[in-house]
């Protein structure tokens, strides 16, 4: 299905060309490794979304869902980092939950790479999986839902950022793909073709696998 598209600013494109034009090697095998780890990190933001979905969907649990939804919108955000120049991957190591909110505000909110509701949608999913994590209890939260009447909603507004998130990566990928040519790793060939299988067969059920897949398919995320 057609997909929305992020046109890059002149001003980020043309030091990301000359980033992806260089010919050092090591700067060369950096924009690999940079794939790789996006690539990982938006199959581990879409399994988790999923499985917690479902998992809801199949017992009717508030209690794992917002916990995974958090980590969802964690991965992708890292995800996005992953491929953005201007970011170092040594930024990337260990990452912590507001190091993380830092980095997309000041590497892509304020360069208008990505909207800044995507940082206060982590920001409250993190409030909902510390209010399940530690005050687990009968209260209510800030969030204007009840936590089981919140979940369908939540799986939904996850992702509307996903979407967000994919049309920067994208964006950067095609960039990537225009100057390295289609010789290059695409991140559904490192999903499809590479890690996916793998991660597959350790963590997923049968049913999971094909929620996360039905996801990745859609999305031309996989191969």
């Amino acid at each position: 299905m057609p997909q929305a598209t992020l046109k890059l600013s002149q001003s980020y494109r043309t030091p990301l060309i000359a980033s992806l034009r260089t010919s050092n090697p090591s700067s060369s095998d950096e924009w690999t490794k940079r794939f790789s780890l996006c690539a990982q990190r938006i199959l581990s933001a879409v399994v988790f979304r999923e499985t917690a979905f479902g998992s809801f969907k199949k017992t009717g649990s508030a209690v794992l869902p917002p916990i995974g939804f958090y980590y969802s919108l964690f991965h992708m955000g890292v995800a996005m980092l992953c491929v953005d120049y201007a970011t170092p991957l040594t930024q990337l190591k260990q990452m912590k939950h507001a190091r993380l909110q830092g980095l997309l505000k000041s590497k892509l909110v304020q360069r208008s790479l990505l909207k800044a509701r995507y940082v206060k949608t982590l920001e409250k999913a993190q409030e909902l999986r510390e209010h399940i994590n530690y005050v687990f209890g009968g209260k209510r939260i800030k969030d204007p839902y009840f936590i089981k009447q919140a979940i369908p909603v939540w799986h939904e507004k996850i992702g509307i950022q996903f979407q967000a998130a994919l049309m920067f990566i994208k964006a950067v990928q095609e960039e990537y793909i225009a100057t390295h040519g289609w010789t290059v790793p695409t991140i559904a060939g490192s999903i499809g073709d590479d890690i996916g299988d793998d991660a597959f067969a350790m963590y997923l059920s049968a049913t999971e696998k094909k929620r996360v897949v039905r996801y990745l398919i859609k999305n031309d995320l996989t191969t």
